[in-house]
């Protein structure tokens, strides 16, 4: 990724196969709580906050 692109993603992932293979997040994010990870993760070791939040955001009839 670009340097320039760098300093505007907030984070990245990238996917092989269907399995993340890198992620990074912005360290001044983690320090707010912000968690980034797959989905599969999530569930598994944040459900309270993906039961909180998961479909909420965007109304499914927006899709």
């Amino acid at each position: 990724i670009p340097e320039a692109e760098k300093a505007s993603l907030a984070g990245v992932g990238a996917q092989y196969d269907s399995e993340v293979v890198y992620h990074s997040i912005k360290e001044d994010l983690v320090k707010q709580g912000v968690v980034y990870t797959d989905m599969e993760s999530a569930i598994k070791e944040y459900e309270d906050i993906v039961k909180e939040y998961f479909m909420k955001c965007v109304p499914p009839s927006d899709h």
